[in-house]
């Protein structure tokens, strides 16, 4: 997926289509951004240890994901929803299984076993919704020339 958006040039896609695909981007981006800004505190919280200081070496609540263009996309799936985990996932070390960042931690186990895992980072979302949001400029640049007027906004 976000291959096809790196190279959005290159593929035919209508103007229509480059708009829905800015529209859902955008809400799926924001939900993202909430959940993850939500489970990074209730990973704070599900510190199994009375210091952090304890924790082991190196350790981070998040993590970003190893390998990432060598991992399959459909690679993680929600133990809960089996649904597949792409942008973001919770991994448990202990019981070696995966959740999507929506179905939290079904397992009971806390922080240490507990990390969440990010194939992109906040700021490569960002970077990706801005190619298609500037893709969609063009495509009105195209259909409204310089003096025309188009009421509509690119504020998603």
């Amino acid at each position: 997926m976000t291959e096809n958006i790196r190279n959005l040039k290159l593929i035919k896609i209508d103007a229509a289509s480059r708009q829905v695909l800015l529209q859902r981007y955008t809400e799926y981006a924001n939900f993202e951004f909430r959940q993850r800004t939500f489970m990074e505190e209730e990973m704070r919280t599900r510190l199994s240890v009375k210091d952090p200081s304890e924790l082991p070496a190196g350790y981070s609540i998040v993590k970003a994901m190893p390998n990432r263009e060598q991992v399959p996309e459909d690679a993680h799936q929600c133990h809960y929803c089996t649904d597949f985990a792409y942008f973001s996932l919770i991994n448990c070390t202990n019981c070696n299984i995966n959740y999507c960042i929506w179905h939290n931690v079904h397992c009971g186990c806390n922080v240490p076993a507990v990390q969440l895992i990010y194939r992109f980072s906040n700021e490569e979302l960002r970077s990706l919704k801005q190619i298609v949001k500037l893709a969609v400029k063009q495509d009105r640049a195209k259909a409204h020339p310089a003096g025309s007027s188009d009421s509509s906004s690119l504020n998603l």
